[in-house]
């Protein structure tokens, strides 16, 4: 039985949330249509998961959008518009526009989108508030001032950041090859380091496993389809927590984006012949690919002491 059930505070491979929606800044319209619910609902499964201002600054993969935004500074919409995509398209260090944000993060990877899809996107980021550190306490707990639901979240979304910041340097230096490689052999020991350095058990597992280590067992498949249902519904993720005698165990959904596409999408579309036939050589049994952005492709699971 789901003991209780909370919304997102953060995360997200994994978390679909809408972005405050505060007063609305005054800026010159755009001399283009472009479609604001389409370009909120790409964002929310696109970008949101690296940009989201309510993650915890040490488990950040990148500066939030507020930050973001802010760095451009453009006040008419069609400059913009043009500036974001052209840097999105072609992401470079002498052209970005926080440069201490990418000795941080690193550089963003290269985000394949159709331009229309990228167009929308970049105008719903225009036209929404966002909110700022400034607006959201960034003042970070320690374990023992956690509840038993920020303490799951806080694993699972250390963990992320330590995946994610890492699969984002080897597409970025190796390209998508590259980022199957680092999923092959350092996705599971770098897990690993993570259930150590916290001293509890984080796995990501899934319905749709690419390695067999990787299934789902019986009650992560129930959650799983919880995270379905929800979905389906078109409501706000939540994330479960289950407690026991002596445990509690936290599910937290894994989200697919743009990024995660490039090997687990639909072959010949988002996923190339040349990169399926790298994944059929590593995974003969693979069964993670064909999602569509916004599915759920798994989970966090993370069993931690009372």
């Amino acid at each position: 039985m789901i003991k209780s059930v909370f919304p997102i505070a953060a995360i997200a491979m994994i978390m679909l949330s809408c972005s405050n929606q505060g007063n609305k800044e005054t800026h010159a319209k755009s001399s283009y249509s472009y479609g604001l619910e389409a370009g909120k609902e790409l964002y929310k499964s696109n970008c949101f998961s690296c940009h989201n201002e309510h993650t915890a600054p040490s488990a950040r993969l990148a500066p939030t959008m507020a930050e973001v935004k802010a760095a451009y500074n453009l006040k008419n919409e069609d400059a913009f518009i043009k500036n974001m995509t052209a840097f999105i398209k072609n992401p470079t260090e002498n052209t970005a526009k926080l440069p201490e944000a990418v000795e941080r993060y690193g550089l963003m990877p290269v985000m394949k989108y159709k331009d229309e899809d990228l167009n929308n996107m970049v105008h719903y980021i225009f036209n929404e508030s966002f909110s700022s550190d400034s607006d959201v306490s960034r003042k970070e707990k320690t374990l023992s001032q956690m509840s038993p639901a920020e303490k799951g979240m806080h694993y699972a979304s250390t963990t992320k950041s330590v995946l994610g910041k890492n699969l984002m340097k080897a597409l970025k230096e190796k390209g998508t090859i590259g980022a199957l490689e680092f999923c092959n052999t350092q996705a599971m020991p770098l897990t690993d380091s993570m259930n150590s350095l916290h001293n509890v058990t984080i796995k990501r597992v899934s319905d749709r496993p690419r390695n067999k280590k990787n299934k789902a067992n019986e009650e992560e498949l129930e959650a799983i389809a919880f995270f379905k249902e929800e979905v389906k519904k078109g409501n706000q993720l939540k994330y479960i927590i289950h407690e026991s005698e002596a445990a509690y165990r936290f599910y937290n959904p894994i989200v697919s984006n743009g990024m995660c596409l490039q090997c687990h999408g639909t072959i010949g579309k988002e996923l190339t012949p040349e990169t399926n036939a790298a994944i059929k050589k590593r995974y003969p049994s693979d069964q993670a690919t064909g999602y569509g952005s916004g599915e759920i492709r798994g989970i966090f699971s993370v069993i931690f002491p009372k």
